[in-house]
């Protein structure tokens, strides 16, 4: 429990940086995510590790979009930018959300930090419908920038990452 505590610190400072406010990534990015996905109105998205609500403000109000994340203060700012999605403080280790409740599930950056790795994919297929679809990006250790630049992790490596 310590160390679970040690996280939501960590994530909790990070956003209190103003550089987190939505997002540091391209809107362009997450309509990728969304186009590829195939997300229409009415479809209803969760973003797991939603952070500061940027994929969910892609996604508009005609999609019934959801979003989960461990840091008090992301949620807050996603309130902020994408004000018609249902937002929830929450664990994707431990969703509060029944099996097969949507049609899309995301996690953009976030899986690689959690402690149970295997029992968030666990949760993430277990709301996500029969016909459903996941899409889940992690960091690639063999990105040309990271080879090139030496990176061995993001900048939460110290935090947790696998």
């Amino acid at each position: 429990m310590a160390r679970l505590q040690t996280i939501k610190a960590y994530y909790e400072e990070r956003y209190k940086s103003a550089d987190m406010s939505p997002s540091r990534r391209s809107p362009d990015t997450f309509r990728v995510f969304l186009d590829w996905l195939g997300v229409n109105r009415k479809d209803k998205l969760l973003d797991v590790a939603c952070g500061a609500g940027a994929l969910l403000q892609c996604a508009g109000p005609e999609v019934k979009g959801w979003g989960l994340d461990f840091s008090e203060r992301a949620t807050r700012l996603a309130r902020h930018v994408a004000p018609h999605a249902h937002l929830c403080l929450g664990d994707m280790q431990q969703m509060p959300y029944a099996g097969g409740s949507f049609d899309y599930v995301t996690n953009i950056g976030g899986l690689e930090h959690v402690q149970d790795m295997v029992q968030a994919l666990h949760e993430m297929a277990r709301v996500c419908s029969d016909e459903g679809k996941l899409c889940i990006v992690v960091p690639n250790a063999n990105c040309f920038w990271y080879r090139l630049l030496h990176i061995k992790g993001t900048e939460q490596a110290a935090m947790e990452e696998h």
